[in-house]
């Protein structure tokens, strides 16, 4: 959400309650919904790795470590966490989706969609997520 001094909310209001409030505080300008599909959210996800001791995290698909398995640095076991299990992922987006429709309703006067589908160059190249910033730059960009 964009605010009149330009301040960029990621994840907030997730309800409608906080939805109300915020509009009560501040004039909104955009809001901006990322709309990727939920089976690609799940892979992206579930392919998450992460060095515990470090926080450094690590994809197969997208940032691989050297060694299989290990954290590039100090050679330590990486681990999947238990909340990016593919059933976990679809879970967690069931609850958030059951939130945000509601709230990107109350947004409808001033909602942004964004998918990526208008680069499919790119979607072809299973880079989605550059796909949604290329269309989402001109926003970023406004005075």
């Amino acid at each position: 959400i964009f605010l009149k001094n330009r301040v960029l909310l990621d994840g907030f209001p997730r309800t409608v309650s906080q939805a109300k409030a915020l509009d009560a505080n501040v004039d909104i300008d955009f809001v901006f919904n990322l709309d990727v599909p939920n089976e690609e959210i799940v892979k992206r996800i579930s392919d998450r790795w992460v060095h515990l001791n470090s926080g450094r995290v690590y994809s197969y698909n997208f940032n691989p470590p050297k060694e299989e398995g290990k954290d590039d640095e100090t050679g330590e076991p990486l681990i999947r966490r238990a909340d990016d299990e593919p059933e976990q992922v679809r879970k967690r987006l069931a609850t958030y989706e059951e939130n945000t429709a509601p709230v990107l309703d109350h947004y409808k006067d001033v909602l942004k969609q964004f998918s990526g589908d208008d680069n499919p160059e790119l979607i072809n190249k299973d880079r989605r997520s550059d796909a949604i910033y290329k269309s989402l730059q001109p926003y970023l960009q406004q005075s």
